[in-house]
């Protein structure tokens, strides 16, 4: 009885509280509430034990749940209103859960169609005419109480007037069907399995029946410099608003909320100061149909201990090897950018273009077979990450040193003719015959014809003769034309290379610590290569036909 005398004047006072905030409006957001009601005040004391308006609830929290909130802050305030649902720690509103007319209209509609949801659904609509929430008030950890405002109204990111440019996301597709067989961009998790040893995209099917019972056929996530927006079926529904202010925000809460975790706090602080930069989509589909891969601009950086960074986030737990590292430095390279399809591959190092490789008809997967057959590498595997990686093209940006904005994506180059001045055109027509790994004939001299003469007719790598094998190559045929090398197998093109004197000078220029035991590792025989022969190359007409018995 004493209970209900002290909450009749408590409900009064909350009524009266309710029609003055009426005239208070939505605040400062996108939109207006027809009137806030105060938050509700909820007492916690450092024993865990609540009250509001001096009406003891009992312990609501564990001593340690109430320290967690006081490393966190003296006031945790929920507001629902019409732009969102926000969380105030301090009276500082974090990156919150935003709503529209449309995606509050899609949320309600989902919510019909999830058992048991049906009066959330209902309430949306009200929750957005008037404001109400909560406050959690805990005493200070130590020192005196902070004087917290008291809320004043919604708040809201501003988007900026003028958007940055931004090009085309880069986008993850997964996909799952009713067994929980997953696929990344087209690229079955069957056939990772056989790379990683595990099948990384296989879900209990239970889990998948559950999320289409729900009504969740495809998710799709985009970032923005504002926000996550978050779509189903096509449909708008709430997404996370976020500036570089609210993520500072929540940066600061990660030692308190991860436990002293320096290296978990590290990583996804990391996430935080570059999400408002990054433009990537991900796109989950549950009924099994296939989604996209597209790398359309992957920005990579390397550490000097050999570390990774991945669109500006490091990669925990992988590190490049220093041998793989120190030929590229060595030779003073610090940006690599690639462009890679299955008609192409453009390589820019340091600003300068190297030849420019076209494949032939399947050129591309037929080298991808003899790579997989050297490597082991299953060749299901190799055709669903061609189709899936490559179909849309690849474009690479790697720093080794300096900033990534100095790194440009190449662009398809254009080469200079050699100038010949008062030379004629350098002919040569030639055929060779090659048995058991040896040449036995040049342009229709034997070997031992040769040896009388003096010359001596190497024997071939085995690793050459390893892939000419796994080729099935009875015949090569090299043809240089105007700019451009050739390299036919079978009378089929392989693929060509355009090029002119400086890129080819460049490609040379990087070779140079791997040709020791060859014969350009002579001075004199280097010299008369880039003095003599290259400025000429382009320009001379070759045909080499090889015959491989």
């Amino acid at each position: 009885m004493q209970a209900k005398r002290k909450f009749l004047p408590i409900l009064l006072v909350a009524v009266a509280l309710a029609i003055l905030a009426a005239c208070n409006g939505g605040g400062g957001g996108q939109g207006r509430t027809w009137f806030n009601l105060p938050s509700l005040p909820v007492n916690v004391d450092a024993s865990g034990a609540a009250s509001v308006y001096g009406i003891g609830l009992g312990q609501v929290l564990t001593p340690d749940q109430v320290r967690l909130l006081q490393s966190l802050g003296q006031r945790v305030e929920l507001r629902v209103g019409h732009n969102g649902i926000h969380v105030y720690i301090n009276g500082e509103d974090q990156a919150y859960l935003a709503w529209d007319d449309e995606s509050a209209a899609n949320l309600a509609e989902l919510l019909k169609g999830i058992p048991g949801a049906d009066v959330a659904a209902q309430a949306i609509p009200w929750l957005r005419r008037i404001g109400l929430g909560a406050a959690v008030n805990v005493p200070p950890a130590q020192g005196q109480p902070l004087d917290i405002p008291r809320w004043r109204g919604e708040t809201s990111i501003t988007p900026p007037a003028q958007p940055p440019q931004r090009g085309e996301p880069i986008v993850l597709g997964l996909s799952f069907d009713e067994r929980g067989s997953g696929a990344v961009g087209g690229i079955p998790g069957e056939a990772l399995a056989a790379l990683l040893g595990t099948n990384p995209l296989q879900l209990d099917p239970g889990t998948i029946a559950q999320l289409r019972s729900l009504g969740l056929g495809r998710i799709a996530v985009e970032t923005t410099p504002t926000g996550l927006s978050i779509s189903v079926d096509g449909k708008k529904l709430p997404g996370i608003a976020y500036d570089a202010t609210y993520l500072q925000r929540l940066r600061r809460m990660l030692p308190a909320v991860l436990g002293g975790d320096a290296n978990l706090e590290e990583t996804l602080g990391g996430v935080l100061e570059q999400l408002p930069n990054l433009n990537l989509a991900l796109n989950v589909d549950l009924t099994g149909a296939p989604t996209e891969l597209k790398l359309p601009d992957l920005p990579l950086k390397v550490g000097e201990d050999g570390s990774l960074e991945v669109l500006g986030l490091s990669v925990p737990g992988l590190t490049l090897p220093a041998e793989t590292l120190k030929p590229l430095r060595d030779l003073g390279i610090e940006h690599l950018a690639l462009s890679l399809s299955t008609e192409d591959v453009i390589i820019a190092i340091d600003g300068q273009t190297l030849p420019h490789i076209r494949f032939g008809p399947n050129g591309l997967n037929t080298l991808l077979g003899v790579v997989g057959g050297q490597a082991n590498l299953p060749k299901p595997l190799l055709d669903a990450v061609t189709d899936a990686v490559l179909k849309d093209g690849v474009k690479v940006r790697l720093a080794l040193a300096g900033d990534l904005a100095d790194v440009a994506v190449p662009e398809a180059p254009r080469f200079t003719p050699a100038d010949l001045g008062n030379l004629s055109t350098p002919v040569i027509r030639a055929s060779v015959n090659i048995q058991g790994g040896r040449i036995t004939a040049v342009g229709g001299l034997t070997a031992e014809q040769l040896a009388a003469l003096g010359v001596e007719l190497p024997a071939l790598p085995p690793d050459v003769m390893k892939i000419l094998s796994d080729l099935g190559a009875k015949t090569v045929d090299i043809v240089n034309s105007p700019n451009n090398l050739s390299i036919q197998i079978n009378g089929t093109e392989l693929l060509s290379m355009d090029y002119d004197a400086a890129s080819l000078a460049h490609l040379l220029e990087l070779a140079k610590p791997y040709l020791a035991g060859t014969p350009l590792e002579d001075p004199a025989v280097m010299k008369l290569v880039q003095d003599v022969i290259l400025p000429i190359a382009p320009a001379a007409d070759v045909k080499l036909h090889i015959t491989i018995e």
